[in-house]
């Protein structure tokens, strides 16, 4: 879910993201990461008004961030850098930052 707050009304966007992460173990436990991310929008509303057909249906971004490793725990840290543009019309991109923290499992 991404979105903004606009004059009037609240601007949400839902995508289904998909993320290529390139990882470079700088040294035990941190991990700097950098990629492409595709996306591909849902949904898209202003207020309770659909605004899907002025939207980009997909959308391109650049992310690159950092996690920490200790045992099984994870922190990840990302912000994505919006290369399309939501619509059309205008200049607003998607600019997202992101915090994970998580539990490793052994399968």
């Amino acid at each position: 879910m991404e979105g903004a707050k606009t004059e009037g009304a609240n601007l949400n966007l839902s995508y289904i993201q998909a993320p290529v992460l390139l990882h470079y173990y700088a040294w035990k436990g941190l991990v700097i990461k950098a990629g492409i991310q595709y996306g591909f929008l849902l949904s898209a509303k202003a207020g309770s008004t659909n605004v899907y057909e002025d939207c980009n249906k997909t959308g391109l971004s650049i992310p690159v961030g950092a996690s920490y490793e200790y045992d099984k725990f994870v922190v990840d840290a990302r912000y994505n850098i919006g290369i399309t543009k939501i619509a059309g019309e205008g200049s607003a991109r998607n600019m997202v930052f992101q915090l994970t923290v998580g539990y490793r499992f052994d399968l």
